[in-house]
């Protein structure tokens, strides 16, 4: 399972009718949080932050977020919204994540931007729920927020 700042969380036993921790098929309670190289800190300079974003966003809407990084952007920024799935048996229910439509970044400040994006078109590319929202520059994540993908009321 994907975390809030790019680690991937890995966690388990086997199927056992109770916790049995001799024998054959010990249960196992360890949990494991792998840190890809995309988290090494030497990638810190090219890591944006989201400072400030809407809390909802709603179908086939624009929304801008503001953004801060180290180092001037030189590519095109992605906002990806990456769902938190019900995770059993090495299998993520509902897992997706969605590269969604953006504008160009525009700077606004000393190592601050803001970026436009549609937010998906519609529930069947993302069910109403909470996801979490991530700034991609040059393949490096920064740390996600939480936003709300529904319809307006």
């Amino acid at each position: 399972m994907v975390l809030q700042d790019g680690r991937i969380l890995c966690a388990g036993s086997n199927t056992h009718q109770f916790y049995t921790f001799s024998g054959e098929f010990p249960t196992e309670l360890r949990l494991d949080a792998f840190s890809p190289p995309y988290l090494a800190p030497a990638q810190d300079l090219l890591r944006c932050t989201i400072t400030a974003s809407p809390a909802q966003i709603f179908y086939n809407t624009n929304f801008t977020i503001t953004f801060t990084v180290p180092l001037t952007p030189v590519a095109w920024i992605e906002l990806n919204l990456v769902s938190a799935p019900f995770v059993t048996h090495s299998f993520g229910q509902g897992q997706r994540l969605l590269n969604l439509a953006t504008t160009a970044y525009v700077p606004v400040a000393n190592n601050t931007y803001t970026i436009t994006a549609t937010a998906p078109t519609t529930p069947q590319l993302a069910p109403p729920a909470y996801y979490m929202l991530f700034a991609v520059n040059q393949g490096i994540p920064g740390p996600s927020i939480w936003v709300q993908v529904s319809a307006p009321q």
